[in-house]
């Protein structure tokens, strides 16, 4: 009498009698991984510059908050145009205009002159700009 294992008859009739993966599966295998590897490597690029943009915005928001509040600590000064009031922010790469204009009235007062419009300007890397306006009172 002959005993069988029926484990190993069963194991061998539904895997068959390979033992191990072949050249295609391999290549097969490897190019799958190539691709998603890819395709990770595109999306990390370009999250990062996405990153680094948003971060300059903030940067030219925050620095034209600064000067704004800046200008609007300064000594009223009747004048008009960029070169009225000082630049207190310094920042490499940032340039930083301040313009300031009298507000236009439509029936002026004696009033209207203490009443100036302060447009700051904040220009960054890569062509960012970004500009606020709030008004100066004597």
């Amino acid at each position: 009498m002959v005993k069988t294992n029926w484990y190993k008859l069963l194991k061998m009739i539904f895997t068959g009698h390979e033992k191990g993966f072949t050249l295609v599966e391999v290549v097969i295998a490897i190019a799958l991984i190539g691709v998603v590897a890819a395709g990770l490597y595109v999306s990390m690029g370009t999250s990062s510059k996405i990153l680094l943009n948003n971060d300059s915005k903030e940067t030219a928001k925050n620095l034209a908050e600064t000067q704004l509040e800046f200008v609007k600590g300064l000594d009223f000064n009747a004048g008009s145009g960029t070169s009225v009031y000082s630049t207190g922010v310094f920042l490499t790469g940032y340039a930083i205009v301040t313009d300031a204009e009298p507000v236009p009235v439509a029936v002026p007062t004696a009033r209207d002159g203490f009443i100036q419009q302060i447009t700051v300007t904040i220009t960054g890397p890569k062509g960012i700009t970004y500009s606020l306006t709030d008004y100066k009172v004597k």
